[in-house]
Formats: structure tokens, C-alpha cells, sequence
């Protein structure tokens, strides 16, 4: 994670996964489109990119590997990448353990 000055999107969203324990990162990034992760990677050193993929399950890097390799041939925007970023970095700063519009409701009888 290289710094040049002010943060770059991809800096903010590296230093919040390596401050996330592993399991919290894993299971952030579960609930996150592949397309959107390797999106977010577009800038990512070769370090944080394997950072990552050490704590996916081998099917999801799978498929991301598949998305980068398709993005080398696509003309992707700035803005397009910064979305991306900000969706993965939102879905990392999600706090799952508050939403009660997940929990489970029996049925009445």
C-alpha cells in the first residue's frame, strides 16, 4: 500500500481490512460481489491482494481471479473503480451483529 500524499481510495479500504481481524474480513467480503471485489483491487498491490485472498474460501478467489482477468480487457473508468471501492468498504464496515431485519420470525399458528 504505497502512500502518495492524501489517501487514495484503495489505501483507506487496505488499512481497514488488515485492522479487521481475519474471520470479520472473510466474512465481510462473503457478502460482497466478486465483481466489485476485484474491482476495488484494481490498484491493490500484489501484497494486499494476496492478504485477501488468504482469508476467502478457493471457489470466491477463484471467481475473482476470472474478474480480474476479464477487467484487463475492459475499458474501466476512475469513477467506476472508486464505486467499487466504496461498496467493498462499506461492506467491511458493516456491522452485521446489529440487523434485526435478518433475524429469523416464526409464523403464527
Amino acid at each position: 500500500m504505497k502512500s502518495h500524499g492524501a489517501d487514495s481510495p484503495n489505501d483507506k479500504l487496505v488499512r481497514r481490512i488488515r485492522s479487521l481481524p481475519r474471520v470479520a474480513v472473510q466474512n465481510s467480503l462473503m457478502r460482497v460481489g466478486d465483481r466489485q471485489i476485484a474491482l476495488s483491487m484494481m490498484f491493490m498491490e500484489d501484497a494486499d491482494r494476496e492478504f485477501i485472498f488468504s482469508v476467502l474460501p478457493i471457489a470466491k478467489v477463484k471467481r475473482i481471479r476470472e474478474e480480474l482477468k476479464l477487467q484487463r480487457r475492459l475499458k474501466i473508468t476512475y469513477d467506476q473503480y472508486k464505486k467499487s471501492v466504496a461498496i467493498v468498504y462499506q461492506g467491511v464496515m458493516r456491522d452485521r451483529g446489529n440487523d434485526t431485519t435478518r433475524s429469523y420470525i416464526r409464523p403464527a399458528r
